[in-house]
Parts: structure tokens; sequence; C-alpha cells
């Protein structure tokens, strides 16, 4: 090894302390405020093993394996004063050397894989109640309420929330010169998956329409439909637990004029809505800021064919703003907004700070629009020509 790998592995083993660092540092703040919860609700121990639930005590940890199930290889048990890490016995090496190590000092209990995960700590549910993100015999449900303990997002958070925008950001752009004409949706699919897993990214939704597809399904999962001149893309992509939402759309030669203005259109509804999400927004005001702009716009009833977006965070959404959602915005929430127009729609993920919404990510090649509202100008992804 030369004296420049050395120097470059020792940065990289700098790099991995000061992350650990700082993830443990978030666990910790995580732990107190769940803790917090436990003592005012009279809980002895909560149980959580939703994937995440466990990303978000861990700073970011990975217990599952099957993406689309809440079984996971680990359970957490928390008390007032230690936390057991409950894992089958073929699960435990990699849960504790890549997920747990320097960043959650835990108790370690195995079972094989038969066995049953709570059968280790039954200690627990004699001492006291016993709460939890699942529901189990001799566990009380909370899943709801512990999810609220995500917010506020804390400022690692926040960091690691812009650096997963970025990257989705980044992997469009490296879409661009891979679209042609004739190639399947599942091709273009294909192109951005590779591109979110080389970055560590799980696209846990990713839809893509080409041409009068567009149009005609809301949520489009791709299909061998081969590229005429239209495509819209959208993902929902996760990293650490954290999820961002983004789509964007292109167009092979010039679209014509009512693609294009139906694609302002739904940009522009999407930058009033981030104007909008500032604290203290009630959030039947925000559905009607978006039915307003729909109205103003020309189209009036647009939103009753797709949701408008909502609450994010740790899963794709907390919930949809719809005509009966009440509430309001909170500093260090993080929401989704995902207007349609027929056939095309504006997204991104937003932060929400004192002075109002930081949108996330990058433009990355693609055209923006800009629109003025309330003395800021807000941009939104325009539609790509290729």
């Amino acid at each position: 090894m030369n004296n420049e790998q050395r120097s470059a592995q020792a940065g990289a083993i700098g790099t991995d302390r000061q992350e650990a660092e700082v993830r443990r540092a978030e666990a910790a703040a995580k732990l107190a405020r769940l803790r917090a919860y436990m003592a005012e609700h009279g809980y002895g121990a909560v149980r959580l093993q939703t994937p995440n639930l466990f990303a978000w005590l861990t700073a970011g940890g990975r217990n599952h394996i099957d993406i689309t199930s809440d079984w996971t290889g680990a359970a957490l048990f928390v008390t007032q004063d230690r936390v057991i890490c409950v894992m089958a016995s073929n699960e435990a090496a990699r849960i504790l050397a890549e997920e747990l190590e320097r960043v959650l000092d835990c108790d370690i209990r195995t079972y094989p894989w038969w066995g049953w995960a709570d059968d280790t700590v039954r200690e627990l549910y004699e001492a006291g109640t016993v709460a939890g993100d699942m529901a189990f015999p001799g566990v009380v449900p909370i899943a709801e309420q512990l999810r609220s303990l995500f917010y506020p997002l804390l400022p690692s958070e926040i960091e690691r929330y812009r650096a997963l925008a970025r990257d989705v950001s980044a992997s469009f752009a490296e879409l661009i010169p891979g679209i042609r004409q004739g190639m399947t949706e599942f091709e273009l699919d294909g192109l951005l998956s590779g591109s979110f897993r080389r970055r560590g990214i799980n696209p846990n939704v990713l839809m893509v329409a080409t041409d009068e597809r567009a149009e005609r399904f809301m949520h489009p999962l791709a299909t061998g439909k081969r590229l005429d001149r239209y495509g819209v893309v959208s993902v929902c992509a996760a990293r650490g637990g954290l999820v961002v939402s983004q789509t964007r759309s292109f167009h092979l030669g010039k679209p014509d004029a009512a693609l294009a203005a139906r694609h302002e259109a739904a940009a522009a509804i999407a930058a009033r809505l981030c104007a909008a999400t500032i604290p203290g927004a009630k959030l039947p005001g925000l559905f009607q800021c978006a039915l307003d702009a729909y109205a103003e716009l020309g189209w009036a009833d647009e939103w009753k064919r797709h949701t408008i977006g909502g609450k994010t965070g740790y899963r794709t959404r907390e919930f949809s703003v719809g005509p009966n959602t009440e509430g309001e915005v909170a500093v260090g929430t993080a929401w989704g907004w995902n207007p349609t127009v027929a056939g095309t729609k504006s997204e991104d993920t937003l932060v929400v700070h004192e002075d109002g919404a930081e949108v996330l990510g990058g433009e990355d090649g693609w055209p923006q629009s800009t629109f003025e509202i309330g003395g800021r100008a807000w941009t939104r992804p325009g539609l790509l020509i290729v």
C-alpha cells in the first residue's frame, strides 16, 4: 500500500467514525424522546420491530429482510434503563455488526429461527405493560402514536434527507442519456433502479408511464409498452429509513401546447402548496389552497382523480391531505406534494423550518419553471425535451 492509498484509507476510517458518532448522538436523542413518551403513558416497555421504527431509533439501521413485510430480523425492547435487541440466531451477526455497533448499546438475545422473539423477554411482560408497533398478544398496539415521535426531525436527519434527495435527483439526471424512442417502460425502470441501487437507495415505489398511459392511469407500474414521445417517472426512494418522493417528465422533441400547459399547471399548483407549507398552516387551509389553484387554472375537478400529497418522513406518506384532514404544519416535519393534471405531475419532498419550506433535491439537468409567490421565487421541474 502506497502513501496515497494509506491516506485514502485513513480518511475513510475517519469519515466512518464521524458518521458513527453522529448516528450515536441521534439514536441517544431519540431514545430520550421515546422514554419520555413511555413515562408519560405508563408503559414499562416498548417493542419495536417494523422497519421504519427500527430505522428511526437506530438512525438509519436496517432490520428488514423482505421489504414487503413487517416480520423483520430484529425486535427492539426499550425500557427506562436498557435496550434489548432480540434476533433470530441466523440474523444476529449481521445486524449487530452493521446496524447496531457503535450506534445503540443493546443487550443481545437470540432464538432459533423456528422460535419466538418474545419468549426471550418474558420478564418484561411480567413487570409491566408492553406497548409496540405490531399487534401481538400481550402488546398494546400504538404504531400511530409511536410514529408521531418521528418529528421534529433532528438536524442530522435533515442532513441525511438532503443527501438522499440530491442522490435521487442525480439518478434522474443519469437517466437522461439513456432515454430513446422504442425503449420499454421496464427498461426505463431498470436504468433508474440501477442508478438508485448504486447509491444505496431502495425504490420503494417506482412508476413509469409513457404516452397515453400517463393520462389513463394514476399509479402506472412499468410494463412492456414502448416509448413513443412522452414519459413520466415517479419514485418514492428510501435510504436510512427516510423516504424522498420525486417525479420527472420528458418528451422526445417539442411537446404540443396542450401537454406543455397541463404540465405547467401541475407545477404551478405544487409551487403554491410549497409556498403555503409554513409552520402553523392548517391542513384544511392547505387543501383549499390546492382546490383554489386547480380552479383558477381551469381544472376545478381534477383533484378528485388523485391525491395532492401529504406528510412524509419514514414512510412514503403518513397520510394524504384530503377533504376531511385535520391538523397543522409543524417545524421539523416533511411533506411530499404531488398534484396531477391530466397525465402530468409535479412532485418533490420538502422539510419545514421556522422561516418556511425547503424543497429537497437538485435541478440536475431538468429545466425549471419559476413562480413568484409571496415575495419568493419557487422553482419546479419542467418538461424535459430530449
